[in-house]
């Protein structure tokens, strides 16, 4: 998962986990607070994203949506909906 620039990406594994960091050139021209926060919004949006994984591995097993649901798995629809909160219509 990158921000829209390419700046920041993170990696998550399937149970969510970061498991890779990629920070661009570009990151040191801006400030650390805006790197550390940079940082935490994709991170978020990585695990959301591993969840999301995760939902669609268990229904395509034959699991109900009921226990996704239970386990808070998010939807495609939930993850595009915050991906689009957290960077804008246009990503």
């Amino acid at each position: 998962m990158f921000n829209p620039d390419y700046s920041v990406g993170v990696g998550c594994d399937q149970s969510g986990r970061i498991v890779g960091l990629h920070l661009g050139d570009e990151v040191w021209e801006n400030t650390d607070s805006w790197l550390a926060g940079e940082i935490r919004r994709v991170a978020r949006l990585a695990h959301l994203k591993a969840r999301v994984g995760r939902r669609a591995e268990l229904l395509n097993r034959g699991v109900s949506p009921v226990v996704a649901d239970a386990l808070e798995l998010p939807t495609e629809a939930e993850y595009q909906l915050q991906e689009k909160i957290e960077f804008g219509a246009g990503y």
